[in-house]
């Protein structure tokens, strides 16, 4: 159905009277989801000011261009993060009118988005979220990978997040006929989704597969967002290649902007070049780029954003050893953060400690460092627990598969057992078969009494080896050189029956390790910390200390056991060592992290008492 000459003349009169020029998908009668997909991916920006003034110069009566134009309105305001509060009346009623007429699909999208606004405030949207997962699993499979896409944000319970995941991983098998919009827009979201932490090699090689599509469906914006995503990957990599590459996907990002309007995206690639630039050494220009981002996250009144500016400006200005002006800029950093952001907020408790232990502010930097420490603890801790249920249900999904598939076996096997009784049976009237059997059995006795005496010759060499991996490889890894000779010699023993006595602790872990390995990736991290803990044994050693054990980024060490010492020797020992553990950290520094902003740093604690 195409309008008439007259409608038309129309149009292009209203057009030149308001100097308005504006194509607007939501208009055309055949424009539905999939044009006003296209719409948005592309440039958002236009695409809400289209919406806009379609809704501005249509008939209030007008369910279609209500539906459609309110879609592309919260699709646009979604993907670049523009506040649509003043929109949310509108949107409730395009909703209403979209769910009575033959619009329902647009309807549960504008829904999927609306819940993701409204989850920001908080409340608990679990029974919505699982209807509107179910209502649209029987939609077009454009339809249901975007609400897919939508909504596992907000799902909260274990066993519907594996359930959607397990959907994911099946709309991308090979066989499955999804288009490719919506094929990268599901690998994206599990590149996204990938811990950047444990594994940014994994997120990295992810979306290096669907790059080349990706830059052919020439979608300015989506791509934007993309490589700003995969830039910060990089970067968190910790490697001079990462950096390049970094800076080099931040560039590109930023060049899709040419022909795009100025949004919160835009503000968060200035951000990413200006970790870059402040890292090489270009630190007024970093901060330039950070203030000029802060005025576009301001404009499109993006609080989070506005957070994370303060928090980036709080760690350049402790980088630089501008203790108040970091302190400053991280108590106005939380100002824009809610309590449940309590990563952000537990990253600030720590940059304000530093900040105060550089003004020289001791006691308000150690009551700050065990606010962060406890914090981050139960923070990682509730983290943990997440993951575990997550795991279990995904574990909970494979169970049932593999309860059947051994129900299967047992059948299978119930079948060949009753025919090997059945053999048996016969076998067992047949004496020569007996008789054989007998002799089977007699010449199998010679060879294992044959294998048992050559086993013990073999049993000999190896007690022998595992003594000698024992006092070379175990011990060493604990003792001190000369006490590993005494146990391998018998004249010290470790066995013993526990007994009490005074004995001196010394336990060390590293400051912020979390922050070293967002920083510097997991690999490289892992390195560092293996060399860390090798030279912390070595000094120990030195000073005649046991290491009773490793944990995490830490070490727990003893002296007066388990050779005696009086106490005065003890203290002495303990103290030289942590004196001589702190300044083999210059060195390490300067071999492991030169130029590195992240160094390795100690917290030592010593205490004596019986054990």
């Amino acid at each position: 159905m195409r309008s008439g000459p007259q409608k038309w003349l129309i149009l292009v009169l209203l057009l030149i009277s308001s100097q308005q020029a504006w194509a607007v998908p939501c208009q055309g009668p055949e424009a539905r989801y999939d044009s006003i997909k296209m719409s948005v991916f592309d440039n958002p920006s236009r695409a809400m000011i289209d919406a806009r003034s379609a809704l501005e110069m249509s008939k209030k009566d007008d369910v279609r261009i209500q539906v459609l134009c309110h879609l592309q309105l919260v699709l646009a305001g979604y993907l670049s993060d523009e506040n649509l509060k003043e929109q949310q009346t509108q949107i409730g009623i395009a909703m209403q009118l979209g769910f009575s007429s033959a619009y329902d699909q647009e309807a549960t999208i504008m829904e999927a988005v609306q819940l993701d606004l409204q989850q920001n405030r908080g409340g608990d949207f679990s029974e919505r979220v699982q209807k509107l997962d179910i209502r649209s699993r029987n939609m077009p499979l454009p339809v249901r990978t975007l609400i897919l896409y939508l909504i596992l944000d907000l799902v909260e319970d274990p066993q519907l997040k594996a359930t959607l995941d397990a959907e994911i991983e099946n709309l991308l098998g090979p066989t499955k006929a999804v288009g490719e919009f919506e094929r990268i827009l599901l690998q994206e979201f599990q590149a996204f989704h990938v811990d950047r932490n444990r594994d940014p090699q994994k997120k990295i090689t992810l979306r290096e597969a669907f790059l080349p599509q990706l830059r052919n469906l020439k979608l300015d914006y989506w791509e934007a967002f993309v490589l700003y995503n995969h830039a910060r990957t990089f970067e968190y990599l910790g490697t001079e290649a990462g950096y390049v590459s970094s800076a080099r996907f931040y560039a590109e990002a930023e060049l899709k902007f040419q022909k795009q309007a100025k949004d919160s995206l835009y503000a968060s690639i200035l951000l990413g070049k200006a970790s870059i630039l402040h890292r090489k050494g270009q630190k007024a220009e970093a901060i330039r780029l950070v203030k000029q981002a802060e005025s576009w996250f301001v404009l499109h009144k993006n609080l989070i954003w506005q957070g994370e500016v303060w928090k980036r400006l709080a760690g350049f200005y402790l980088e630089d050893k501008r203790y108040q002006e970091a302190l400053d800029a991280a108590e106005k950093s939380a100002g824009f953060y809610a309590q449940d952001h309590e990563t952000d907020l537990n990253q600030l408790d720590e940059l304000k400690a530093q900040a105060e232990f550089g003004l020289g502010h001791a006691a308000k930097a150690a009551e700050l460092m065990e606010k962060y420490i406890n914090d981050f603890e139960r923070i990682d801790m509730k983290q943990r627990d997440l993951y575990v249920k997550e795991q279990g249900a995904r574990y909970g999904l494979t169970l049932e598969e593999e309860r059947n598939r051994i129900r299967q076996l047992k059948q299978e096997t119930a079948k060949k057992q009753a025919a090997m009784d059945s053999d048996a049976k016969k076998s067992r009237d047949q004496g020569l078969l007996v008789r054989t059997f007998a002799a089977l059995l007699t010449l199998v006795g010679a060879v294992w009494l044959v294998w048992i005496l050559r086993r013990s010759l073999v049993l000999g060499q190896t007690i022998r080896s595992l003594n000698s991996h024992m006092e070379n490889h175990v011990l060493e890894r604990f003792l001190p050189q000369s006490l590993v000779h005494e146990v391998a010699a018998g004249r010290l023993h470790l066995d013993e029956r526990p007994n009490t006595r005074l004995v001196t602790i010394l336990a060390a872990d590293i400051v912020s390790f979390t922050n070293g390995t967002e920083s510097l990736g997991s690999e490289r991290i892992a390195v560092i910390l293996n060399r860390f803990m090798v030279s912390m044994a070595d000094v120990i050693f030195e000073y005649n200390g046991t290491i009773d054990k490793f944990v995490g980024d830490g070490v727990l060490a003893i002296f007066g056991a388990p050779v005696d010492m009086d106490a005065e020797t003890q203290a002495l020992q303990a103290s030289r060592c942590s004196q001589a553990m702190i300044k083999a950290l210059d060195s390490l520094n300067q071999e492991l992290l030169p130029g590195h902003t992240w160094k390795l740093r100690l917290r030592i604690g010593m205490h004596q008492g019986v054990a």
